[in-house]
């Protein structure tokens, strides 16, 4: 994790399918590297190639395309004519490209024009500056390999990403670049990786794009079921895990009149559908009126649902079914008793019938509440 970012291997890390180890202390004589991301200007290229080679180092220039090195071969040596310069890239023939290299090794040329076939491999102690033209055309791994070619003695290095002023990179692009950057301290390899993975996802696995149980579930609760089947797998203790089945005919969710952003609505969602206890979902209501104001009947009938669902999971009912002649509960194991002692309460098979005769779903919803807090204060009375 400090060299090659890896998204899919770093999410399989992070759930525990795979063991991470960071190696965060850098060589003693190593300095980070900076920085820069600015649109190309030649008096900065020019600037940064004839202040390396006064102090006797070396530079790459890198181009993310064969058919830019031509073009920027001319450049260059229009602006640093006193510079010696070579240019390599994967299309040229062995010998050529090896004679090049060693060539530059050797000190021979103070700047070397390339591809990103440099990424890799290559430890040069005595070049420190490194140009990157057009870097939105690479992607986050690639940059943090290219920088890698550069700092790697006692000298200070620095990086110019040097963007194309005809073309501003996309919003994306321009997150990366903003991204390798900032993360410029020795050891963010780890940093960059997470970035990488929050960025362009973790593969066609964990992705965006899905197929499968995966596509059917969501990204979310795969990982959900995973960590529990490892956990099952070591010998841990996985509790026994059930959601309430809640059927009554209640219309109930975050109006998009009343919150426009539909992904704010799906956090809001998924916020609630973790929530666990009384308190966290009151605790709820009191932020959601906070943030937006008063709250629609459709919201304020989404929250008491989630009231509902905790109260369920708390006295063993694995089912609420409600309608305008009466409410059927389903008890869980050992849970029929309890529910048998309510007020007309009679069984029907493996149910419970309550005589709860209410057309309004709203009023329905409030009594089935009332009904579950009194098996809650029944439960405690048989404790005591």
């Amino acid at each position: 994790m400090t060299a090659t970012p890896l998204p899919r291997s770093l999410q399989a890390a992070l759930l525990g399918l795979v063991d991470v180890s960071l190696l965060t202390q850098p060589p003693a004589p190593r300095l980070p590297v900076r920085g820069l991301v600015l649109p190309f200007d030649p008096v900065v290229v020019r600037t940064a190639l004839l202040r390396e080679a006064r102090r006797g180092g070396q530079s790459f220039v890198i181009c993310p395309r064969i058919e830019d090195i031509g073009p920027m071969e001319s450049r260059l040596r229009a602006l640093v004519p006193a510079l010696s310069l070579t240019a390599v890239h994967g299309r040229m023939a062995a010998d050529g490209l090896d004679e090049a290299m060693m060539d530059f090794s050797a000190g021979e040329h103070d700047v070397l024009l390339a591809t990103n076939i440099v990424e890799a491999g290559l430890d040069l102690p005595n070049a420190n500056t490194m140009l990157i033209w057009r870097p939105d055309r690479f992607g986050l791994a690639q940059l943090h390999q290219l920088r890698g070619r550069v700092g790697r003695g006692r000298v200070q290095a620095s990086t110019y990403l040097l963007t194309d002023p005809a073309h501003p990179p996309s919003p994306a692009a321009q997150k990366r670049l903003e991204t390798i950057a900032g993360l410029d301290s020795l050891g963010a390899g780890f940093g960059v990786s997470l970035a990488d993975l929050d960025q362009r996802g973790a593969g066609n696995l964990l992705g965006e794009e899905q197929a499968g149980h995966m596509l059917l579930i969501g990204t979310e609760r795969y990982q959900h079921v995973l960590r529990r089947a490892l956990a099952a797998a070591r010998g841990e203790t996985v509790g026994d895990e059930w959601t309430p089945e809640i059927v009554l005919d209640l219309p109930a969710y975050a109006p998009a009149d009343f919150i426009p952003e539909a992904d704010v609505r799906l956090e809001i969602y998924r916020w609630l559908a973790g929530l666990e206890t009384l308190n966290d979902i009151e605790a709820a209501r009191e932020d959601l009126a906070d943030r937006f104001g008063g709250l629609p009947c459709e919201l304020e009938a989404l929250l008491d649902l989630t009231r509902l669902r905790v109260l369920c999971l708390d006295r063993g009912v694995a089912a609420v079914h409600a309608g305008p002649a009466g409410v059927a509960l389903t008890p869980r194991d050992g849970r029929m008793d309890a529910l048998l002692r309510l007020e007309g309460a009679r069984r029907s098979d493996e149910r419970v019938i309550l005589p709860i005769s209410e057309i309004m779903p709203a009023i329905r919803l409030r009594r089935v509440m009332t009904v579950m807090e009194a098996i809650g204060r029944s439960a405690r009375r048989d404790a005591a």
